[in-house]
């Protein structure tokens, strides 16, 4: 899909959720307004180009090795900085918590305390410690620094992980748990044509790919027994595929009978209350959201 159709299909999505009073309507100004900027980042970013030797070679692919681990790859880092620079001001404009330790954020990168690129490097680095030291300044919002890292580095690693993908089959069925450009799990799948091939979305990257219909991506298990789903008549089209050996879910999209097309990123966020439900029993989601929370 080009960046124009994601735009105009990200502006109904977003006019659809507003819709459903349990969705703060703060929040989701700020998410639409956050996704605008990706759009518009996205429509420059330059991101640089691994060399072949850094790529694992087709045989370690075809055992399950990404082609290229996340930690490896290289973002845009004036587009980068640019859109953390614009994130920040759209986060110390929030009211409430978010706005609070936004202006923490922004009073330590003024003070050359925090430098913007090496909170996604770190993000990049999945390095938790980073993070971890920041959260108890940030009071009731300590997600805050990896949700602008997170949000600042989505352009370039869609476009990394567009360049990259060009070495899948897509006509092949991915067997492994984690996705095959650069091996962070799935954020959502979805349920395609008539024979409801099943294609996941990256939560890194953003690669879709293709993946076995039955079987937990995340164990293993593939005893049907173990595994069932959760569908709620207030959301249709919506299921999560449930593994009751290791209690993790995967949210589904099943839109074939729908008139609706998918846009992964606002539709998880817009089936929330499946996730709500879930946690009320127990069930562990993988990932965060495509928003960091």
């Amino acid at each position: 899909m080009d960046i124009e159709k994601e735009r105009r299909l990200t502006l109904d999505k977003f006019k659809a959720l507003h819709k459903k009073d349990y969705l703060p309507a703060a929040m989701l100004d700020l998410l639409e307004k956050v996704a605008n900027l990706q759009l518009d980042a996205r429509e420059t970013v330059q991101v640089p180009k691994p060399h072949e030797a850094e790529l694992a070679e087709p045989i370690r692919r075809s055992q399950g090795a990404p082609i290229l681990p996340r930690e490896m790859f290289r973002v845009d880092k004036e587009n980068a900085g640019a859109l953390f620079e614009e994130l920040l001001e759209l986060a110390c404009a929030a009211e409430g918590p978010l706005g609070e330790a936004a202006a923490v954020i922004r009073q330590a990168v003024d003070d050359g305390a925090l430098a913007p690129l090496d909170a996604i490097e770190a993000y990049l680095a999945q390095d938790i410690e980073f993070f971890a030291e920041w959260e108890p300044k940030l009071g009731d919002a300590p997600r805050t620094l990896s949700f602008l890292a997170q949000a600042a580095t989505t352009p370039s690693a869609i476009a990394l992980g567009e360049v990259l993908s060009e070495h899948l089959d897509s006509s092949r069925t991915w067997l492994h748990g984690h996705c095959p450009v650069c091996g962070s799990l799935p954020l959502v799948a979805e349920l395609r044509d008539r024979a409801g091939h099943k294609h996941c979305t990256c939560s890194f990257c953003r690669t879709d790919y293709r993946v076995p219909r039955l079987g937990c991506l995340f164990c293993g298990e593939t005893d049907h027994k173990q595994l069932t789903f959760l569908t709620t008549k207030e959301e249709p089209g919506f299921r999560l595929d449930l593994c009751h050996s290791c209690k993790t879910y995967l949210k589904t999209l099943d839109f074939r009978e729908l008139d609706r097309r998918a846009l992964p990123l606002v539709d998880d966020l817009d089936s929330m209350a499946l996730d709500i439900l879930a946690a009320k029993d127990q069930w562990r989601r993988a990932t965060f959201s495509g928003w960091g929370f």
